[in-house]
């Protein structure tokens, strides 16, 4: 997730700010050595494949899928 996330980067906008999502809403913070950025897109956008990040946002879903094995709880 952290290489592809590099490859986002470049499209996010560094933010100094780390508001919760609205309902229905993703934002990513992208943490770099520099900065922080920031980008959002609607939830289910994202998961229909239907946004340019939705392979971040899938990714990100892979990282929890593995931590709740890790933890057992499938």
């Amino acid at each position: 997730m952290v290489a592809l996330a590099a490859e986002f980067q470049p499209q996010a906008t560094a933010t100094k700010e780390f508001a919760l999502p609205k309902d229905g809403q993703t934002i990513f913070y992208l943490l770099t050595d520099t900065d922080v950025f920031t980008a959002s897109a609607p939830e289910e956008d994202l998961g229909e494949e239907r946004h340019a990040w939705s392979p971040l946002f899938h990714a990100g879903h892979e990282v929890i899928s593995q931590y709740r094995i890790i933890e057992g709880r499938n």
